[in-house]
C-alpha cells in the first residue's frame, strides 16, 4: 500500500518530481521551470510538519 503524504501518495510525489531528475542526476546544470512547478505542487500538498517528514522519508 502506498504511504500517503497529506493528500498525495509517495508514488504520486515521486512522479510529480520527475521533471527534476536531470538536475538531480547532474545531467542538467540548472533547475528548470517544470521542476520548480513540481516542487511547488508537492510542497503545497505537504502542509504539516508530519507531512514534510513523511515526504522526506518517501524521497530518501
Amino acid at each position: 500500500m502506498a504511504k500517503s503524504v497529506q493528500a498525495m501518495t509517495c508514488q504520486q510525489a515521486v512522479r510529480t518530481l520527475l521533471p527534476c531528475n536531470p538536475f538531480l542526476t547532474g545531467q542538467a546544470p540548472n533547475l528548470t521551470v517544470p521542476c520548480c512547478i513540481a516542487v511547488t505542487k508537492v510542497n503545497a500538498e505537504a502542509t504539516t510538519t508530519q507531512a514534510h517528514r513523511d515526504l522526506c522519508e518517501c524521497l530518501k
